[in-house]
């Protein structure tokens, strides 16, 4: 467990600060607009199709994906910026860290605010998600926290840094990424209602098994677990 989160905490270093160099301006307004039509263009059935958690957290790792592989700053953005609300909205607290790390590491902060007052509005959020009630609005506000503590991670310096690397540790753990990984709670939650299909296609289990980061046979012998009634599948076939 160290040892996966010290490899964690060191990309998420070598991201906010090692290309800081390399970032550039968030696109204008109507920069967005036009890049929106572009993504829809290629992402709009898809997103027109995801209601279910499981299908949301799919489209937003594909969105990730192209946006990794983006050069044009416009669309870069508003693929990162709708693969985010995807993954929050499907509880995906891994793919929602992950792309949160991507937009910070791709873009200039425009807030005008110096360490201080970012780690400031963290904290502040990080507090505000301890008060909630509701999962995903908790789980929403604790990204908004990661997003202000990448943003000051390149500029702070001694206690500064110590309390964001802090902050990112605790937060890491708190989301169940660990290593990033996402915990049996996310699986369960996000992949149960698909995994419970009649129809349901071997992809599907593959998909389960990559987002857990277990191995295949753990992954299933855990569902299998929790359910009681788990369908059989052969992961020879399925593979």
């Amino acid at each position: 467990m160290l040892r996966a989160w010290a490899i964690w905490a060191v990309g998420v270093s070598c991201a906010a600060a090692g290309l800081a160099a390399e970032r550039i301006a968030v696109p204008s307004a109507g920069e967005q607009s036009e890049a929106e039509k572009a993504v829809r263009g290629v992402f709009g059935e898809d997103l027109a199709a995801a209601k279910a958690p499981a299908q949301k957290a799919a489209v937003a790792a594909q969105m990730l994906e192209a946006a990794r592989k983006e050069d044009r700053g416009n669309l870069k953005f508003v693929l990162l910026r709708d693969a985010r609300r995807l993954a929050v909205a499907a509880g995906d607290a891994k793919t929602a860290l992950e792309v949160i790390t991507a937009t910070v590491s791709a873009f200039e902060s425009d807030d005008g605010l110096g360490v201080d007052e970012q780690i400031a509005k963290g904290n502040a959020l990080w507090k505000e998600a301890a008060n909630e009630t509701r999962r995903d609005a908790a789980l929403a506000k604790r990204l908004d926290a990661a997003d202000w503590y990448l943003r000051a991670q390149p500029n702070a310096k001694g206690l500064s840094l110590t309390l964001v690397e802090k902050r990112l540790k605790e937060l890491n753990a708190a989301l169940g990424t660990s290593g990033g990984t996402a915990s049996t709670g996310d699986i369960l939650r996000i992949w149960w209602p698909a995994l419970l299909s009649p129809a349901l296609p071997a992809s599907t289990y593959l998909a389960a098994v990559n987002h857990s980061g277990m191995d295949a046979p753990s992954c299933l012998a855990c569902l299998d677990l929790v359910a009681g009634a788990f369908r059989p599948l052969s992961l020879t076939a399925a593979s």
